[in-house]
């Protein structure tokens, strides 16, 4: 009798256990999503004109009517987007910019000439020592801002692998045209969402944006 009793008992705990694991997921759904989103990201394709082309039709389909409520773009096709839309935006001196996705950071990079640097008394001894042209390196995360926009907070800076000091960070975003926004600390940049976006972060290696239907649920 305890045979027969014992192996339904078992088959009822196990069934309780999956439940139970199915209720969590559902409930966590979204989280586990961009965890395993972050995970995959990374595995894209070298960035090219197709990824371009993709990454913007994901972009554009925030502003139809079956808006998705989210949308997950990889490094790739980031810096796809950096390389084949944007880059004919930039002044003419930025060369080759490229831009990483790190552990929930952006990393970007370019090669600019010296005499193009904001002008900052604190650095103009530094200056002197750089090549024509140096590599610019800057690390920063996005964060919310009030108004339900989206900062790049810069968290280093340098030039020709020479580190800024950190309290110069706020100087050098001015002189290249930081304007100011509520909530907006001096070490950030306020940032555009695309059409129909709420809110945007970095998780791992993507970059995560929230469309605008689900921040007002």
């Amino acid at each position: 009798m305890i045979g027969p009793i014992g192996g339904c008992m078992r088959r009822v705990v196990a069934l309780g256990l999956c439940v139970a694991v199915a209720v969590v997921a559902w409930h966590y759904r979204g989280e586990i999503q961009d965890a395993w989103e972050g995970l995959v990201g990374g595995a894209a394709d070298a960035p090219s004109e197709e990824l371009a082309a993709e990454a913007q039709a994901k972009l554009a389909a925030f502003a139809s009517r079956e808006a998705p409520t989210r949308v997950v773009l990889t490094e790739s096709e980031v810096q796809s987007l950096v390389r084949y839309r944007l880059a004919g935006l930039l002044p003419p001196y930025v060369v080759e910019p490229q831009v990483e996705l790190v552990d929930g950071r952006i990393k970007m990079r370019a090669q600019l000439p010296t005499e193009q640097f904001p002008r900052v008394d604190e650095l103009s001894d530094a200056v002197g020592f750089l090549p024509d042209t140096a590599e610019i390196h800057a690390v920063g995360q996005l964060i919310p801002i009030e108004g339900g926009g989206v900062g790049l907070a810069v968290d280093e800076i340098s030039a020709a692998k020479i580190p800024l000091p950190r309290g110069v960070i706020p100087t050098v975003l001015r002189r290249l045209g930081r304007r100011d926004a509520p909530g907006l600390p001096p070490d950030a940049v306020a940032l555009p969402l695309p059409e129909g976006v709420s809110a945007a972060y970095v998780r791992g290696d993507s970059l995560i944006l929230i469309g605008r239907s689900v921040s007002r649920n």
